[in-house]
């Protein structure tokens, strides 16, 4: 195991660990309608998405 893929299993591992949080931080924005919160992980490039026919139903994308 070289160095170079350890570092990449560590950022994929990283980038799954990050990408649950900012599924829990979107769900908690948009359900008490944090509009600086979700501005602020738009800033970032990930877009939530509301999707009302289904309920509460979010998706969160890179």
């Amino acid at each position: 195991f070289s160095q170079g893929q350890q570092f990449i299993a560590q950022t994929a591992k990283l980038r799954q660990v990050g990408g649950e949080l900012v599924k829990t931080t979107a769900q908690v924005a948009i359900q008490k309608q944090d509009q600086p919160l979700l501005d602020l992980l738009g800033r970032f490039g990930f877009t939530v998405k509301e999707n009302s026919a289904k309920g509460s139903e979010e998706q969160v994308n890179e």
